[in-house]
């Protein structure tokens, strides 16, 4: 049995569905987007990590509604904290150095031996938002966020957020932070996700059995893979013909392909 983390201590409304609890037997384990950070089983506490500043909010109410002390990250790791290595599985990568989770719909950046930003895309009601959060030695340090109404325009997805991420902190030196910045202004495009979403697309070919259909699908495919990537349908979509969709359509996904094989 699971169920959504219900807000009771904390200031906020709710967790928007980030925090599940399952019960399995005599045991409560709590998710924060998707990776287990915590348990309790024969009244005792256990707790894998702190994360970020999120994933702390959703420990202490987990902890706080189950009769457990909860204040300072430093506090609830001294008392609930176990080993890190207990929650990694094949579906939670970590980098080889240091136990930093990568979460469903994130992004991590290694810059160096030292340095790692883990990046992620979350939608807004006006709009979406980027968010980066730094990481040293294996140690979160800090997160930043930026704010989009339209489509970003970078050389690849969350560029601009992690540039920000950089110039701001303190926990990098000046040489570091040089460093980074000029890593950054590489191009980091994953493409092989790109082409996946265009393989996806292309399916329309055999799904669809008119052309309306097939257009259907490749477009709704499309949106669905492309939306947090800035992809923004003409305004006219809807007064072209099936033809012309066809043709503007299989040329966004030949573009995929192609620079899929990069």
């Amino acid at each position: 049995m699971s169920y959504e983390l219900q807000v009771r201590y904390n200031s906020r409304k709710s967790f928007y569905g980030k925090a599940k609890v399952e019960k399995e037997k005599n045991k409560l384990v709590l998710y924060s987007y998707g990776t287990r950070v915590a348990e309790i089983e024969d009244g005792k506490a256990s707790v894998f990590g702190t994360y970020s500043a999120t994933t702390l909010r959703h420990i202490r109410e987990f902890l706080l509604q189950n009769g457990f002390k909860a204040g300072s990250s430093k506090q609830i790791m001294k008392d609930y904290g176990e080993p890190k290595t207990k929650i990694y599985s094949e579906e939670t990568p970590k980098s080889k150095e240091f136990n930093i989770p990568v979460m469903e719909g994130e992004r991590a950046f290694k810059i160096s031996d030292r340095i790692t930003i883990i990046a992620r895309y979350w939608d807004a009601r006006d709009g979406f938002n980027h968010f980066a959060t730094l990481y040293v030695d294996g140690v979160e340090k800090e997160t930043t966020k930026i704010h989009y109404i339209n489509r970003t325009w970078e050389l690849y997805e969350f560029q601009s957020v992690m540039k920000q991420l950089v110039d701001k902190t303190t926990a990098l030196s000046d040489t570091e932070k040089e460093y980074a910045r000029k890593w950054l202004e590489g191009d980091r495009t994953d493409w092989s996700y790109f082409k996946a979403v265009g393989m996806i697309a292309q399916l329309g070919e055999a799904f669809g059995k008119t052309e309306k259909e097939k257009n259907e699908w490749k477009a709704r495919m499309l949106k669905a893979g492309l939306k947090s990537k800035g992809l923004e349908m003409p305004s006219d979509w809807g007064t072209l013909s099936e033809k012309e969709k066809k043709r503007r359509l299989d040329m966004v996904i030949q573009t995929l392909h192609e620079k899929g094989k990069k």
